[in-house]
């Protein structure tokens, strides 16, 4: 108890910092996923009026593509947002199943031993 006194006393209130720090987080998670969703808005829309809008498919040959690759873009570019909402809702899984206390905090390339000593030597 005093050791936290004393560090309290040195660099403010504990409860202070704290809320500093989750509110930053708490911004930055936020910020995270307003960019993520307007980017994958915008890729799945212009892949969209690639394959659909007529428009666009002019536009395409006017700047001399050929026609295939306008089709060959958009499914890349619909690919690539089915590949990033996989990889965040994998991680969301995962960050999960290790909050509810299911998973194992060890990376998979440190050897079981290592692992259970780390978290012995946590737990004391």
């Amino acid at each position: 108890m005093q050791e936290a006194e004393g560090y309290e006393a040195q660099n403010g209130p504990l409860a202070l910092r704290d809320r500093r720090h989750c509110k930053a987080s708490v911004c930055a998670t936020r910020g995270f996923w307003i960019v993520t969703a307007l980017f994958c808005l915008q890729m799945s829309f212009t892949a969209y009026a690639q394959l659909r809008l007529p428009q666009v498919a002019e536009a395409f040959t006017h700047l001399g593509f050929p026609a295939y690759f306008r089709v060959e873009l958009s499914w890349a570019k619909l690919l690539g947002v089915v590949l990033l909402l996989a990889a965040i809702a994998y991680w969301i899984l995962q960050q999960r199943i290790i909050a509810a206390g299911g998973g194992s905090k060890a990376p998979a390339s440190m050897p079981a031993r290592a692992h259970s000593t780390a978290m012995r030597r946590s737990l004391s």
